[in-house]
């Protein structure tokens, strides 16, 4: 266990690490780092834990890693990273949380490439407005965190890939529509958070083939119109927010059909102009 914590780095010698052969946990925070360059941690080889966060890193090069052959975990939070290279985490094949949350990394970010035990990927508080489609289409994840970012738009295929994702978070966008069915291939998914963002309507397709789904957060958008059959595909939802929406009597269709959500355990309604709800489930909003 290494902490240089409140150090000066600006870059990372190699050499410092030919002293600690049998090092599993390092802690690079805040010591000003700018660049990682090719080798720097070639005396790593043990490493199990790495973090660079709150640096001044603005990308990461092909390979910047490949001698920690064992690390399980990298946090790269808080920096200044603009870009990621393809290949950065060529050779990690143990690498299972990776956390970029609080980056600048925007729309022009390249594919990254296939990391075989990733489960986790954290991109909470960047800069995208548009996924890149093929951003993630090499790995196989179990959560991805996408909240907090300028999203406007979701790719019809960006998921195309991740049918093992359990949980998904892209809530504190700026959605307003989500076109298609951008879900269709995540049967396996758990959670779904899509709150604090613009959404006016809920349409039939958008929560297709999610016949596994547990939880869905709809709260704090500008719903007033959720789609007859919308729902439908929701088979296993035990808990659902749909509080601090836009229920009211001028919207064209205000019924939301629930009677097919026959295990739901929790529904939050809460902060909606709700006149009555009927014997059958179908609850009708008013002013």
């Amino acid at each position: 266990y290494l902490n240089a914590f409140d150090s000066v780095l600006h870059y990372i010698p190699s050499a410092i690490f030919t002293r600690f052969p049998n090092l599993e946990h390092l802690i690079l925070e805040e010591v000003y780092v700018t660049t990682i360059e090719h080798g720097s941690f070639v005396n790593c080889s043990k490493l199990k834990y790495l973090s660079l966060a709150r640096n001044n890193l603005s990308s990461i090069p092909d390979g910047a890693f490949e001698s920690c052959t064992e690390i399980m975990e990298i946090n790269l939070s808080s920096n200044d990273l603009k870009l990621i290279a393809s290949d950065a985490f060529r050779g990690l094949s143990n690498l299972q949380t990776l956390n970029l949350e609080n980056n600048k990394l925007e729309s022009n970010q390249p594919q990254l490439a296939a990391i075989p035990s990733l489960n986790f990927l954290n991109l909470a508080s960047n800069y995208f407005l548009i996924l890149p489609e093929d951003l993630i289409a090499n790995l196989d994840l179990d959560e991805v965190n996408l909240e907090l970012n300028d999203l406007v738009r979701i790719p019809q295929n960006f998921f195309k890939n991740s049918i093992n994702l359990t949980k998904l978070k892209i809530n504190s966008n700026r959605l307003n529509i989500i076109q298609g069915s951008p879900f269709s291939t995540l049967e396996n998914l758990l959670i779904l958070h899509l709150h604090n963002n613009t959404l006016p309507i809920v349409m039939n397709s958008l929560f297709s083939n999610l016949t596994s789904l547990e939880e869905l957060r709809l709260d704090n958008n500008k719903i007033g119109n959720i789609e007859t059959n919308a729902f439908d595909d929701l088979d296993g939802l035990k808990r659902l927010n749909l509080s601090h929406n836009n229920f009211a009597s001028e919207t064209s269709n205000p019924h939301m059909n629930l009677k097919e959500l026959e295990f739901l355990e929790e529904l939050d309604l809460s902060h909606n102009s709700i006149h009555f709800i009927k014997e059958d489930f179908e609850m009708s909003a008013y002013m």
